[in-house]
């Protein structure tokens, strides 16, 4: 009880402290581009540039704020929602993480957070792991049923010669049914 307590009033407080450093990252916006802009480019990544490891930034408003307040989870995560792109990725990050632009955003209050949230209070126990199955596993068979093959089956197929998901999950049975 104490536990779940301090967890709700440290989770507040860490909601708290990152509305507070938006505020503060909003307000000194020139800096901070500057900043991003010198890093990478010391990778040889240019913001806007043309060559196929340069990044193409498409929500600059937010997309500076983001990698400083949470680091590469904010790079990692700004890419999924679209506001970055790179013809290679593979090659921007082995330029980025070779010339080990990660540490640069390591900060202390991130990792102070980070242990807050992850160790501190980790959620991964047994007894959430039955709430967690109850909210994501027991749902209707309508659900499953459509975007699973017939067999339900819930992993991914064989695809090698398969025509579609049911001939797929077929030849994946068939494949782990052989001696």
């Amino acid at each position: 009880m104490l536990m779940e307590i301090l967890y709700h009033i440290t989770m507040g407080l860490i909601a708290c402290w990152k509305a507070c450093t938006w505020a503060v990252l909003y307000v000194i916006d020139k800096p901070i581009r500057r900043y991003v802009i010198r890093c990478y480019k010391e990778s040889d990544v240019t913001i806007g540039g043309t060559k196929p490891t340069d990044i193409q930034v498409h929500r600059p408003d937010w997309f500076y704020h983001r990698i400083a307040q949470n680091a590469t989870l904010g790079l990692g995560e700004s890419y999924m929602d679209g506001w970055w792109d790179c013809d290679r990725l593979d090659e921007f990050f082995c330029r980025t993480i070779g010339d080990g632009q990660f540490k640069k955003w390591d900060y202390p209050w991130c990792r102070l957070i980070q242990y807050l949230q992850f160790h501190v209070f980790n959620l991964q126990t047994s007894k959430r792991s039955w709430e967690v199955a109850e909210k994501h596993y027991d749902l209707s068979n309508a659900l499953f049923s459509s975007f699973l093959d017939p067999s339900m089956n819930y992993s991914c197929g064989f695809w090698r010669d398969a025509k579609d998901l049911t001939e797929a999950q077929q030849h994946k049975m068939e494949l782990i049914g052989r001696p």
